[in-house]
């Protein structure tokens, strides 16, 4: 069995400016991350590496993230262009 690649960016919710991206093999360790570090102004998208399909959205509240994993689509409808960029790194 292989492991997907996944991609996890964190930005302002105002402004859409990315402060934290990482990649990762497997998703566990990026969920993680993004339930231990939210804040009230900053949102956080895991998605695919391979293919953009967006697989979690973390919506920062200050103290616990509410976690939305439905119908996401597709990284490049929140950032246009993020999927080629991540896929070129």
């Amino acid at each position: 069995m292989e492991l997907k690649t996944y991609y996890l960016v964190r930005f302002t919710r105002k402004s859409g400016k990315i402060d934290t991206s990482m990649e990762g093999l497997g998703s566990g360790m990026l969920r993680l991350w993004a339930l231990q570090n939210p804040t009230k102004t900053k949102d956080t998208i895991i998605f695919e590496k391979d293919t953009g399909k967006v697989c979690w959205y973390y919506e920062g509240t200050g103290d616990f993230p509410k976690i939305d994993e439905d119908d996401l689509g597709h990284i490049d409808d929140y950032c246009p262009g993020m999927l080629a960029a991540v896929q070129n790194s």
